[in-house]
């Protein structure tokens, strides 16, 4: 994690090129910037055209002491209001020579304002109601994870790591608005935490091959709107997890497991940002 008290814009993603001329195969670039303002400020970079709005419920799966996490292995699950659900095992690090994944994932490139980190990813999609049923039987993620991410998670965890007894994080609220083509799509996302504590990330993808030049252009377009950059810097993921195990162990030694999760419903309340 970086921490400044500010970045200075004109360093925003200024190690991109370094990075994609050190490394090979990359198939996809992700621009991101958690932002020091409100979600309705972000919200400017995106124009007049913009998609609907979408909601998510996002759970984790880690241990008690993030070990799968601070392994750079995030197993996720999403509720979606459009497109229904769906189930993720991850790898991500900073090296990409240590990216260890099978071959045919595609390998991301995440681009935040300093440094960069890889990921390779391994999505089941669900049936709908999938999720909630699973969070309230023992041991959900072996009811969640297909054969496959199964064996990924097996290797990217190592045997002292009972992948099948994992704590249940979340759900965290999102919010997630986006516009332009799907070549270079802008996105602003917001995310509330069961404490009420509140993420804004702006985000652009892009074409490894367009990447610099993607790069200068929301660079721009995060100047023009007055839009500034937060001084410390992570991933959504990463700030997250670590939230919601510190309030996971602050809980009362009587609150039963299951408190842990909350009841999704049959639709989801949008959230409030005001």
């Amino acid at each position: 994690m970086t921490r400044r008290q500010g970045l200075d814009q004109e360093q925003l993603w200024e190690s991109l090129p370094a990075v994609l001329s050190a490394i090979g195969r990359v198939d996809r670039v992700e621009l991101k910037a958690i932002v020091d303002g409100d979600l309705e400020t972000a919200m400017s970079v995106l124009g007049t055209k913009v998609g609907r709005p979408r909601m998510r419920h996002v759970y984790y799966f880690d241990t008690p002491d993030l070990a799968l996490h601070r392994r750079g292995v995030i197993v996720r699950a999403r509720v979606t209001d459009i497109r229904g659900e769906d189930v993720t095992v991850k790898v991500r690090h900073p090296a990409p020579e240590r990216l260890r994944c099978p071959n045919g994932l595609a390998v991301e490139l995440h681009a935040l304002p300093l440094e960069t980190a890889w990921s390779a990813s391994r999505r089941r999609r669900l049936r709908s109601g999938t999720i909630e049923r699973a969070l309230v039987r023992r041991r959900p993620v072996r009811h969640l994870l297909g054969k496959r991410q199964r064996a990924l998670l097996a290797s990217l965890a190592g045997d002292e790591i009972d992948v099948d007894n994992l704590l249940v994080l979340g759900p965290v609220q999102v919010v997630r608005l986006r516009s332009g083509s799907a070549k270079e799509r802008i996105g602003v996302e917001g995310w509330v935490l069961p404490d009420g504590s509140r993420i804004v990330e702006v985000s652009a993808k892009c074409h490894p091959a367009r990447s610099c030049s993607a790069a200068a252009r929301f660079r721009d377009l995060i100047r023009a709107h007055g839009i500034d950059v937060a001084g410390q810097q992570s991933t959504k993921t990463r700030i997250s997890v670590e939230r919601l195990v510190r309030a996971d162990r602050s809980r009362t030694a009587d609150v039963e497991p299951s408190s842990t999760t909350m009841s999704l419903g049959g639709s989801m309340s949008p959230v409030t940002w005001r």
